[in-house]
């Protein structure tokens, strides 16, 4: 008997920060409810070098496509996003200050499509992953309360669908609203939270992921509110390939070089320079500061911001003049900064500092 398998869907995950845009960031797992998802209706999940792809088993007959199975709608399938590295933040250009009761929330619902590429990202005026994906983490029961001048107010809960699941008029007490969310008996999932009609908390909420602290979170939905240009199911139950894609976009830091004044005590600022050609870059230099330790540095920042890449930079040089006891001295290909620490200036500004001693 022959037995055969075709791709129902793929996800792709790049990076800017490799040379081959291929990312190779994460650990993809499907979620437990979603393994036994997965078993149900015969598909397999197998993780790719920058992502994964769901196979289903056809009928068998010679070019036949259909679905041994077919795959009933809703369906949701949930896959966790898991980082391989502790600084993937840093050079990764999102929020550094995102917290362990935050995920990436990615899904098919987005309905965003960029250049003919099926997004999973949520802004459709980008084609990166951004802090508008983030999602509040919570248990599927929580208590959650808001400052109210009101006497009594109005709490909604609905699915990521918009089905209304409960709706509860409170009574404030001592100037407090209060609710209690109980989401036990259902699915994990998206969930929104109306005080009085206006969004309080839209979250994730998964008892098993808390402790676990996932950079993100994967959906691929088939259901009424995915449109079938993004769903991986057709309306007669058989899959339709359908290729997603998350990018995530490198961060951009300024750039600062401190040459460190440790074998060449009369070292003097305007003897040195710090030059690159392409792309070109101005290093302008500062007056000379004193490091913790008490050595003296002469800081050298860059005009405008350089990506963290995974191939250096090449052709950062560091310049001295001949002096009167000091030979000229040329250092070429500066090393380039490091992933491990970045410094938070402004929410816009993010410094990377090397320190080259001479």
């Amino acid at each position: 008997m022959r037995i055969d398998f075709q791709p129902a869907f793929a996800v792709e995950v790049k990076h800017e920060y490799y040379p081959d845009g291929i990312s190779a960031d994460f650990r993809i797992v499907p979620t437990l409810h979603s393994q036994q998802q997965l078993q149900n209706y015969g598909l397999l999940f197998k993780e790719l070098p920058g992502g994964f792809v769901v196979l289903y088993e056809t009928t068998g007959g010679a070019g036949s496509s259909a679905a041994k199975r077919k795959i009933e709608e809703p369906l949701a399938l949930s896959f966790l996003l898991e980082a391989k590295s502790p600084f993937l933040l840093n050079y990764s250009n999102l929020p550094l200050d995102k917290s362990a009761d935050q995920i990436f929330f990615l899904s098919n619902r987005r309905k965003n499509l960029n250049a003919g590429k099926r997004l999973l990202s949520a802004d459709p005026l980008a084609e990166f992953i951004s802090q508008t994906d983030l999602l509040a983490l919570r248990a599927q029961r929580f208590q959650v309360e808001r400052k109210t001048d009101q006497s009594s107010a109005v709490w909604q809960l609905f699915d990521a669908q918009g089905t209304l699941l409960h709706r509860e008029r409170v009574q404030s007490v001592a100037g407090l609203s209060s609710y209690r969310v109980d989401l036990a008996t259902r699915q994990p999932g998206v969930y929104q939270l109306l005080h009085d009609g206006v969004t309080h908390l839209q979250f994730y909420a998964a008892d098993r992921l808390l402790g676990e602290y996932p950079f993100g979170l994967l959906e691929i939905a088939a259901d009424p509110s995915v449109t079938d240009e993004f769903s991986f199911v057709d309306g007669s139950g058989n899959p339709q390939f359908r290729r997603y894609q998350i990018k995530l976009q490198a961060r951009k830091t300024t750039w600062e070089y401190f040459v460190v004044a440790k074998y060449e005590t009369q070292l003097k600022p305007q003897d040195l320079s710090v030059t690159l050609e392409d792309p070109a870059v101005d290093f302008a230099r500062q007056a000379a500061v004193e490091l913790a330790d008490g050595s003296r540095a002469i800081p050298f920042i860059a005009d405008k911001p350089l990506p963290l890449t995974r191939r250096p930079l090449k052709g950062i040089a560091l310049h001295k003049k001949k002096g009167p006891t000091t030979p000229k001295l040329e250092i070429v290909d500066l090393p380039n900064p490091s992933i491990t620490e970045v410094i938070p200036v402004t929410a816009e500004k993010v410094v990377s500092r090397v320190y080259v001693y001479v």
